[in-house]
């Protein structure tokens, strides 16, 4: 074998060096513009379409979400007071839901992509728009913004194709959504245009178009339910934010894929039986790479997570101290679910029947079956509302319902689940606190039974040794008095401690 002179060697590592870095995958880095309004169309008849009530709710609750994620997030959107009491200081950095709006906020973000990019980093961008849409039978589909519209060929010039991303993850919510022709308000007329035709338009235009660019839009037979007040947002949106938070992660990785997103909103409104509230989404993936996470909930410092297996509490939501609906989740029994939550803010953790208060340091992480619940009421309301509570997330979600789901999906790459099962059997095996708390009870009442097993030898020692009468009897009797009196102290030392430990689990169980 020949042997390397110190410049081959070099040269050798040197092409490694390239090599490895050729196949290696770049950092994402992550930015977002969020759009909302809640206008109807200049010229629309004002009997047919109202103006929506949490348009701009949605677009602030998703900002509010990216800024914890990503590296630079723009919020395009006009705040009415109820929205600028849940979301305080987000009004000072909003911006216009204009067209001319728009051309800056993406002319900004170009900036901070090349930035990226040359930083060696995979910029991504998240796009969401909420509001009305519409579709006129003398001109194109288009979304309604404060000056005009947002028509497919705005979109595809000025948004899709304008942004030098390596993805861009679209997510509508809204009436004629790339031209989806269902109406978001209880008001508009409704359409009919079935989920297939819908997805036929997105893969033979928008992805056919844009390799690099995914989209995710709501449908349904009814608009009335988009938008709920117990939500005080669309319900598309807050099902979309709530798999984003982590509710979607079924594999445990961190990152929110397609196919996870996908099954998570299927399973949100499998039960909803009322045809006005049965809300359908339409999911294509990049066709450049359909397991492109949306969202990746790794090394966040400044955000506070909410980690367990809540399936005995059934519906789990999350509320901030302003009423702010953070997410909802119902989870299938041993699935472990890590959550991410805003840091330094009360939070209310709620089910059915029961309610937690909780605080959270950035970087904590608090055990949900850990949380001191306390018994909470529910008041009724009207049948939709009604139909909306027994429905929604009233299927659990977990591997077994995602295995399901995307063997009927041929569009959708399944993420790897032998991993998370892994950890699934080691959370499940691992013994809880109160188990925990009984085994350092009984071995405190082990060690003191021994100690007084011993104390009560070494006092049959001590009476040998005063009665002994040769001193040989009586130096064994001191002996064995010795050397049980030092195990009924340590015995009885240990207990102690064992009962002290035993003492504070419980107190922390409770």
């Amino acid at each position: 074998m020949t042997a390397l002179t110190p410049r081959s060697s070099s040269l050798l590592l040197l092409a490694c060096a390239v090599l490895s870095g050729g196949v290696a995958r770049a950092e994402t880095a992550l930015f977002s513009l969020a759009v909302g309004y809640n206008g109807a169309p200049a010229d629309a008849d004002p009997g047919s379409v109202r103006p929506l009530r949490y348009a701009d709710d949605d677009a602030a609750a998703f900002h509010q979400l990216a800024r914890g994620l990503t590296r630079r997030s723009q919020l395009l959107a006009i705040l009415d007071p109820d929205t600028q009491a849940r979301f305080p200081g987000l009004a000072q950095e909003a911006g216009p839901p204009t067209l001319a709006g728009i051309d800056r906020a993406v002319e900004a973000l170009n900036r901070q992509l090349a930035a990226a990019s040359q930083a060696g980093l995979e910029p991504v961008v998240l796009v969401f728009y909420s509001g009305h849409g519409r579709r006129r039978e003398d001109g194109p589909a288009s979304l309604t913004l404060l000056d005009g519209e947002l028509t497919q060929k705005v979109l595809y010039e000025h948004i899709l194709g304008a942004l030098q991303a390596r993805y861009v993850h679209l997510l509508v919510d809204a009436c004629h959504a790339e031209a989806v022709v269902h109406p978001r308000d209880a008001q508009a007329a409704v359409v009919d245009a079935a989920p297939a035709d819908v997805a036929s338009y997105l893969s033979e235009k928008t992805l056919a178009r844009f390799p690099h660019v995914g989209a995710i839009v709501a449908s349904t037979s009814s608009a009335q339910a988009h938008e709920w007040d117990v939500y005080q947002r669309g319900v598309f949106t807050h099902e979309v934010l709530s798999g984003l938070r982590g509710a979607a992660d079924v594999d445990g990785n961190g990152q929110i894929e397609y196919s996870e997103l996908a099954a998570f909103l299927a399973a949100a409104n499998r039960s909803v039986r009322d045809p006005r509230a049965r809300l359908e989404t339409v999911v294509r993936p990049p066709p450049l790479n359909p397991r492109a996470p949306l969202a990746d909930l790794r090394g966040l410092p400044a955000v506070s997570r909410l980690r367990g297996q809540p399936a005995g509490l059934g519906v789990l939501s999350i509320e901030d101290a302003r009423g702010a609906r953070l997410l909802d989740v119902r989870t299938e029994p041993g699935f472990a679910v890590n959550l991410v939550v805003p840091s330094g803010e009360t939070l209310f953790v709620r089910s059915q029947d029961r309610e937690a208060e909780v605080t959270l340091a950035p970087g904590q992480t608090q055990s949900i079956e850990r949380l001191a619940f306390r018994a909470s009421g529910v008041r009724p309301r009207d049948a939709l509302d009604s139909s909306l509570r027994r429905g929604l997330f009233a299927t659990g979600f977990g591997p077994a319902y995602y295995r399901g789901f995307v063997d009927r999906s041929a569009d959708l790459v399944p993420v790897d689940l032998a991993a998370h099962d892994g950890v699934d059997a080691e959370v499940t095996a691992a013994p809880g606190p109160r188990r925990v708390n009984w085994w350092v009870t009984g071995a405190a009442g082990a060690l003191a039974a021994g100690a007084g097993v011993f104390t009560g030898l070494a006092l049959d020692a001590r009476r040998d040794y005063q009665r002994a009468p040769f001193e040989r009897d009586s130096l064994a009797a001191r002996d064995r008095y010795d050397r049980d009196r030092s195990w009924a102290i340590g015995l009885g030392s240990a207990a102690v401690v064992a009962a002290g430990v035993g003492l504070w689990l419980w107190w922390q169980s409770q």
